[in-house]
């Protein structure tokens, strides 16, 4: 009985969005991705641009707030208001200053650079920055139910809200 109402209680499109959410701030993108009506969020720019780590740096110091849901029958919208480091920002600095070491190496024929690494290292130095502060906006998640789940629709649209990437 108590694993009947667990999954029941599990298919509202407020749950599904909340497990979403917490497996992307842990870094578990597959599990993330069970949330999603593709079922992938390999898709994503951001993920083929950046390792797993780094992304899951990023998104680590997210927080949300679930402040609105609204369901008709197999349609649900969902609205967060979500605090974030500007992770757009925060990339594009980190970028500009590894190319910048990268074209430095090439031109003193120095080694070149573990890119990953370095990325990972520059936004973990850029998000402990107290230069940057985070900022708060708010998104609207679409789901749809599937075979008696909620899933998220437009993924790739959600991981740009979330990251701006």
């Amino acid at each position: 009985l108590f694993f009947l109402l667990f999954s029941l209680g599990c298919s509202t499109p407020k749950i599904a969005t909340t497990h979403f959410l917490q497996h992307l701030q842990k870094g578990q993108f597959q599990e993330a991705a069970e949330f999603t009506v593709s079922g992938d969020l390999q898709a994503h720019p951001i993920r083929r641009m950046m390792s797993e780590d780094a992304v899951a740096l990023m998104l680590q110091q997210m927080d949300y707030q679930i402040i609105n849901s609204q369901s008709i029958e197999n349609e649900a919208s969902i609205l967060v208001r979500v605090t974030n480091f500007p992770i757009q920002e925060i990339f594009a600095i980190a970028a500009r200053e590894i190319m910048g070491k990268g074209i430095y190496n090439l031109s003193k024929k120095k080694k070149s650079l573990h890119y990953d690494q370095e990325i990972k290292r520059n936004l973990q130095a850029k998000i402990t920055s107290p230069d940057i502060t985070r900022q708060t906006t708010t998104i609207t998640i679409k789901l749809e139910k599937q075979d008696g789940k909620w899933k998220i629709k437009d993924n790739k649209n959600v991981m740009h809200q979330l990251t701006g990437l």
